[in-house]
């Protein structure tokens, strides 16, 4: 077994400019790079682990915020906000959001504003722009987008019919 510091990467992170306040409680994989991290506004608390070369942090992040996290080989884009639980082989876009006891195993992509509350278990599912989940929910194999009137009637409104109803004159139906 190879025993390795790891406060030497917590230290280097801490140099470049994330933001650990508690980095004795901090565990940073031997094999991530931390150049691969941002310095600029990344909040990493106390009780977080970081694995994985493929790791990538980007501007604004913030994780484990409210338990503690573990991030293994995910690519988490800028001001997204992990509060706590378990990240694998996953990517987070720009500001998407998971609540604490947050479970999102491999194969997982959240877009741009894409969030889900607490204890949220996701395999394998694509979360579109602006999608909510509730709290206590797991999804596997999904591919699940927002359904605004406003989203849905600029980009589909070429694929509605119309059908006739008794009290309207013409109702839209998608297809």
């Amino acid at each position: 077994m190879k025993i390795w510091n790891h406060n030497k990467k917590v230290a280097e992170l801490c140099k470049k400019g994330v933001l650990i306040p508690n980095p004795l409680s901090v565990d940073i994989g031997e094999q991530v790079d931390p150049d691969r991290i941002s310095g600029d506004g990344v909040v990493i608390h106390a009780g977080c682990k970081i694995y994985g070369k493929d790791t990538l942090i980007m501007s604004g992040t913030e994780l484990g915020y409210e338990a503690p996290l573990t991030v293994d080989s995910c690519q988490i884009g800028p001001s997204v906000k992990l509060k706590g639980g378990y990240c694998r082989n996953s990517v987070f876009f720009k500001d998407s959001a998971m609540g604490s006891c947050a479970y999102i195993r491999e194969g997982c992509i959240l877009e741009e504003k894409a969030n889900g509350a607490h204890s949220v278990g996701l395999k394998h599912t694509i979360l579109f722009p602006f999608v909510t989940l509730g709290s206590l929910i797991n999804l596997c194999d999904c591919l699940m987008a927002e359904r605004a009137e406003k989203t849905i009637a600029r980009w589909a409104a070429p694929i509605f019919t119309s059908i006739s109803h008794p009290t309207r004159t013409r109702l839209p139906l998608l297809l």
